[in-house]
């Protein structure tokens, strides 16, 4: 609800009950997890303590790991998620050339609700967007490299990476992901999802999941 609570306070609502019901749902059990700080860089671009995820898509063939295609979620105004939600929450979305780490064409929705539009300026805070270079790239690149051979023999999935202060962190692995329609046209440094799907469709003719 928004409070504040000790460390000492919390634990004891939580082992006494009084926080089981929530949305009409009772928890018995609790997951706490650190939450995490945006690399300074990326506040810097927002303006927001938010935490900013790049959406990194692998596939492995024949046990080496190729990177199809990246975007980065960028957060406007108030929001304390990054999620564009079909264009709803505002955000924006950037895809990001793979070999650099950089920001290319930015797209946020359309003033009007109808579409998307290309964004040269954060809404917020006027930093320029393209050409914005993520920190940790190289880090962030190999990290899911050798996260996309753990989850073998799932082949495809799409990576939210956060980038810290100390580095990028795993967020989420993503069996079902659905990348911005721009990411569909090949750029310099990947194949993009239309080359992607005619990979995959390919190897299912070939007898191959």
């Amino acid at each position: 609800d928004g409070m504040s609570l000790a460390p000492a306070v919390l634990y004891d609502q939580l082992a006494s009950g009084q926080t089981e019901h929530v949305a009409g749902q009772t928890f018995r059990k609790f997951v706490f997890q650190e939450r995490l700080s945006p690399h300074a860089e990326l506040a810097r671009l927002s303006g927001t303590p938010a935490v900013q995820t790049a959406r990194i898509v692998t596939i492995v063939e024949s046990g080496r790991v190729e990177l199809n295609h990246a975007f980065l979620r960028v957060v406007t105004g108030r929001n304390v998620v990054d999620n564009y939600r079909h264009g709803e929450t505002g955000n924006l979305e950037a895809p990001l050339d793979l070999l650099e780490g950089c920001l290319l064409e930015v797209w946020g929705p359309h003033g009007d609700g109808l579409g998307c539009m290309r964004v040269t300026h954060h809404p917020t805070t006027a930093v320029p967007l393209a050409g914005f270079r993520l920190p940790f790239w190289e880090a962030t690149k190999a990290l899911v490299e050798k996260a996309a051979i753990l989850f073998l023999p799932m082949r495809c999935i799409g990576w939210d990476v956060a980038i810290t202060p100390s580095g990028p962190v795993l967020l989420e692995a993503n069996m079902w992901w659905g990348p911005h329609n721009a990411l569909a046209f090949p750029s310099r440094s990947g194949g993009g999802l239309a080359d992607l799907l005619e990979r995959l469709e390919e190897a299912s003719r070939r007898g191959r999941t």
